[in-house]
């Protein structure tokens, strides 16, 4: 059953998404890789850019999705201030409406897709082009942002693979969960608020939101199922927690938590990490020396072990235009030797915001780490200045008392998630959206067979 997502990146001119710098993501000229996303232009008339990769150095092997001013889609892989080679649309965009695009380089020939049709297959004629080192923008130009996006990007997707025709066709529609063979970033951009987007694979590459607002998506789609037990169909909804677990510190330990760390600078203890203070006062965990192999680290020993499904993290500036915090790696672990991988991540150069983070996890845990590999400063200097850790989510079974279109469009569970049969259940809820007429006046009789309907609370009004 298909269902659009409901949210997607609108850039009205000086809008654009930046995000780390990945080696994963440095292609050359014989590199495969395929590259797609939903856009919808707002204006023609002007060069705009879908996405760069592009620092503007000699020889650099150049790839990059631009709309011309007339409106004709255009992809190009060249070697910079050498050779241009461009794919191109056969017909211009409409204003307003939604396409698929896709690009794919098998290292031979670079092909472009509209709506999963081919438009033209264009031939490397160049050779020696060395590898792209830029950073990736969606929505501008990377070295002198002269050609901004007007108009709404959805679900972009990177793959280290060339994909077929007939692969871009199947999965164009369809709900990814990250985990699929050969996909290196997926911005399913369904967040709907906040300052970054979150990248669904194992390569962790948040993207950073400037200037952009959020609009109703149309460009993605995906599959989605309900369960049949004798007739009668269930889903499951996930409730996210939002208590922070973690309480208002004023020492390293709690009848709750023990905290600990590999080392701190000065009177910058663990503890400060979760004293809630006023980011004025720049109370924080701080190392103020350079991480050993796998960072250094703040561990929690709780005193009953729980499940968390979250975390949140705010870095701070050690230096101007470096935060305090890059790459990490949160771990679980019941025996504080053997720790399991729950995430990890690059957290956005940013100061002073809070960023979430969220994960499946099914496992309690008594023992939890925060491993930081590195600030934005490369090696030397990391820490934390608030963090929090939430709750366990919650499930609610959901009993649907018709298969409809318009249940499926509801309730529907994604295609790609798991159901985790030992979880527990918080609440089963019955969904009738066309309830029986009970009747009318001061008298009526209704039936209701409460082996079937549990019934808690009635309310009549």
């Amino acid at each position: 059953m298909a269902t659009s997502n409901p949210y997607a990146l609108n850039f009205s001119g000086n809008s654009k998404v930046t995000m780390p710098t990945n080696a994963v993501l440095n292609f050359n000229q014989t590199s495969a890789f395929t590259l797609e996303c939903w856009i919808k232009i707002s204006k023609i008339g002007s060069t705009m850019t879908v996405f760069n990769k592009q620092k503007n150095t000699t020889n650099e092997f150049v790839i990059g999705i631009d709309i011309s001013a007339t409106g004709v889609l255009t992809f190009g892989a060249s070697k910079q201030g050498v050779t241009t080679i461009a794919a191109y649309s056969t017909r211009p965009l409409d204003v307003n409406k939604w396409y698929h695009v896709a690009g794919v380089s098998d290292g031979l020939k670079i092909t472009l897709y509209l709506d999963g049709v081919l438009q033209q297959t264009t031939v490397i004629t160049y050779t020696g082009a060395t590898q792209s080192l830029a950073t990736l923008i969606i929505g501008n130009w990377y070295y002198n942002e002269l050609s901004y996006f007007y108009g709404a990007i959805d679900d972009f997707r990177i793959w280290n693979v060339a994909k077929t025709q007939l692969e871009i066709q199947s999965s164009m529609r369809s709900y990814l969960t990250g985990k699929e063979n050969g996909l290196i970033l997926h911005y399913r951009m369904d967040e709907g608020g906040g300052l970054t987007i979150s990248d669904t694979t194992t390569y962790g590459n948040v993207g950073t939101l400037v200037n952009t607002t959020w609009v109703e998506g149309e460009g993605d789609f995906h599959d989605s199922f309900l369960l049949s037990v004798d007739n009668e169909f269930f889903s499951f909804k996930t409730i996210r927690s939002t208590t922070n677990i973690m309480p208002h510190m004023a020492s390293n330990t709690s009848d709750s938590v023990k905290l600990t760390s590999s080392i701190f600078y000065g009177d910058d203890q663990p503890w400060k990490a979760f004293d809630r203070g006023a980011v004025a006062s720049r109370s924080q965990w701080y190392t103020n020396s350079a991480p050993p192999v796998g960072g250094h680290w703040l561990k929690f020993e709780f005193a009953a072990p729980i499940r968390t499904n979250g975390i949140s993290l705010m870095a701070f500036l050690v230096s101007s235009g470096s935060a305090s915090l890059k790459d990490f790696i949160f771990y679980g672990s019941n025996d504080d030797v053997n720790y399991t991988n729950i995430i990890s991540g690059t957290h956005p150069n940013l100061n002073y915001d809070v960023i979430n983070y969220r994960f499946s996890n099914k496992n309690i845990y008594k023992f939890y780490r925060l491993n930081i590999i590195t600030s934005y400063l490369g090696t030397s200097n990391v820490g934390v200045m608030e963090m929090e850790i939430f709750g366990a989510d919650k499930k609610e079974l959901l009993q649907v008392s018709t298969l409809t279109e318009s249940h499926f469009l509801k309730y529907g569970i994604d295609y790609g998630s798991e159901i985790a049969l030992s979880e527990s259940i918080s609440e089963r809820v019955f969904i009738d959206d066309s309830p029986t007429v009970l009747g009318s006046g001061k008298v009526f009789k209704q039936s209701i067979d409460t082996s079937k309907v549990p019934i808690k609370n009635v309310s009549i009004t």
